[in-house]
């Protein structure tokens, strides 16, 4: 790749018959549910040598208009039966290399202040990503990485003693999640020396966080990237790869994620939505402790995501140990609606977004004369919390209505907003336990439940295994709330009955109990097996050799790490 010209050779077995094939185009195509976008490109040379067709192709990506985030390539084939995509996969070992850096050239910067650079899939496929430049893409970045990185395996020995510990959250930007809660429990009961939290300096919720500001580490900061390098365990409420860039897909950071133990938090009971593609065993995101909070959830992580029963652990989630109704100690009059995000609707285009059945079906909902007459007569407030994934497009969201609040992501903890609630309204979020765990009321909006079970999936049977009741129309649903309004917010028995079997715990312990299974479980601390990197290696080695040769500056360094290590 030079800038927005990419240009491949491929090399393509040719079967030993004499069957004819043809080789069309090169396809560039949208990874999409929904989303059909593709763009073809012409084969400009073609040259068989023996047994092997070498086919090549120049593209010019500058005018193509991309979408968020993934583009694979594929390469069009026709026989005699059917005309077929094969990936493009099995690149070189030089291609390899230059895959795993990101440099200026082979990436290519829109005028939008996007850019795309290929990368190496998990299958071995070579695809593009476009993305949002942000800060930690920059080369003084990745400099500050790889000096990082350096004094990390200098000093190993030093910090492999401090056996390190990293918590963090979604996107490494907030603190009102598990790993919040998990963290806070340790600080304050001194379970841990050496036990840090990374949160964004600027993060809405660093105010949760400030008074234990002595084990916190800001993201991106050399700090961070010396302890991530050498840290023991990460643990997290989200994937790994929320410590880092998510969308991160080459780098040294990002590397040495795959090599790190991992405690899987949870940011939820996993019952409602279909993750196992995300949180299978054998993916990047594999944990080697995953967190559940009942026998039956334990199930269908070993029957769907191929964990082992001894790394799976009942033990309740972290942030339910501060769960209690606030209702009537605050005499609040709250609704809480609560819907989660759509996979098929990643990244969408905000004029794209205004023309979904999902928006159309919240803001009808939100401008409601029925329901706004409901609310006036029975003195209730409707608190509507969009889901960060969707946080962009919060302007979209209005009421004139005075008794309907639009919360913006961070400016309320969404616990504090559950407590202070008499009624949930969601659709298929996981923040439904959490209400669940309080002995409180859920009604599951799902008007497009079929579109649902298509693109996501749910490990429940939606009609007969929710713990709530199911509207399928607004008009549904706003009966449901004028039952609960007569009921006094009383959560039916039949619900009530089935806690036993969906809960194994509803006390105050579940961070104790985590933290407990993380001590007593060897091989989460213990150190994951480096895999031979020789081109790394002798890549440290010419950065060390580089450095010797130049007196003052190692001086200056060494005086500068000392510093550092005496600090922390």
């Amino acid at each position: 790749m030079n800038n927005n010209r990419i240009q491949f050779k491929i090399k393509v077995k040719w079967p030993n018959t004499k069957e004819k094939i043809q080789f069309h185009s090169l396809i560039l195509k949208y990874r999409s549910k929904v989303d059909n976008i593709e763009y073809r490109f012409p084969i400009k040379n073609r040259m068989l040598k023996g047994d092997v067709m070498l086919l090549e192709v120049e593209i010019d990506i500058a005018n193509l208009h991309l979408e968020k985030y993934y583009w694979d390539f594929l390469l069009e084939v026709e026989n005699r039966e059917e005309t077929f995509l094969a990936r493009i996969k099995n690149p070189s070992g030089k291609i390899k290399k230059r895959l795993r850096k990101i440099k200026a050239r082979q990436s290519y910067e829109y005028d939008n202040g996007n850019w795309v650079y290929p990368y190496l899939t998990a299958a071995n496929t070579v695809a593009l990503i476009y993305k949002e430049r942000e800060f930690h893409d920059t080369s003084i970045n990745q400099r500050k990485e790889k000096m990082a990185w350096i004094v990390s395996f200098i000093f190993g020995w030093y910090f492999r003693q401090k056996n390190i510990w990293l918590v963090f959250e979604k996107f490494s930007d907030s603190a009102q999640d598990n790993g919040y809660y998990f963290f806070k429990y340790c600080y304050e009961n001194n379970k841990k020396k050496n036990l840090y939290y990374i949160i964004k300096e600027d993060s809405p919720d660093y105010s949760n966080i400030e008074a234990m500001k002595d084990k916190v580490i800001h993201y991106m900061s050399f700090k961070y990237m010396v302890y991530l390098f050498s840290s023991q365990l990460l643990i997290s409420s989200e994937a790994k790869g929320h410590v880092y860039d998510i969308r991160a897909l080459r780098g040294r950071l990002k590397d040495t994620l795959e090599r790190k133990r991992y405690v899987f938090l949870q940011h939820g009971v996993i019952a409602l939505k279909r993750v196992d593609s995300i949180y299978k065993k054998n993916s990047r995101n594999a944990a080697d402790l995953f967190v559940v909070s009942s026998e039956q959830e334990k199930k269908v992580i070993v029957n769907n995501f191929g964990y082992k029963k001894n790394e799976v652990i009942v033990t309740g989630l972290s942030r339910w140990d501060v769960l209690k109704d606030k209702t009537e100690e605050n005499k609040v009059t709250n609704i809480m609606l609560m819907p989660t995000w759509r996979s098929w609707m990643d990244d969408i285009p905000e004029e794209k977004f205004i023309e979904t059945d999902y928006y159309k079906n919240y803001l009808s909902l939100l401008h409601s004369a029925s329901l706004s007459k409901i609310l006036e007569e029975n003195n209730l407030y409707l608190q509507f919390y969009i889901h960060p994934k969707f946080k962009l497009y919060i302007d979209q969201f209005t009421s004139s209505n005075h008794r309907v609040k639009i919360i913006p992501y961070g400016e309320i903890k969404v616990n504090e907003l559950l407590m202070n609630a008499k009624l949930l309204i969601t659709d298929y979020s996981s923040v439904a336990w959490d209400m669940y765990y309080q002995k409180k009321p859920i009604v599951f909006y799902q008007f497009d439940l079929e579109d649902y079970l298509k693109y996501q999936g749910s490990y429940l049977d939606m009609d007969d295994e929710l713990f709530g009741d199911r509207a399928l129309t607004q008009s549904d649903l706003e009966k449901l709330i004028q039952k609960y309004i007569l009921n006094n917010f009383q959560e039916d028995k039949k619900y009530a009955e089935m806690r036993r079997n969906l809960l194994k715990y509803t006390d105050t312990n579940n961070s104790k109990r985590i933290f407990e299974e993380i001590l007593s479980n060897k091989k989460v601390l213990t150190k994951k097996k480096k895999k031979t990197n020789h081109f790394r290696d002798s890549d440290l080695l010419r950065a060390c050799w580089s450095m010797a040769k130049k007196n003052a500056f190692t001086y200056r360094m060494a005086v500068n790490i000392k510093r550092f290590l005496l600090g922390n």
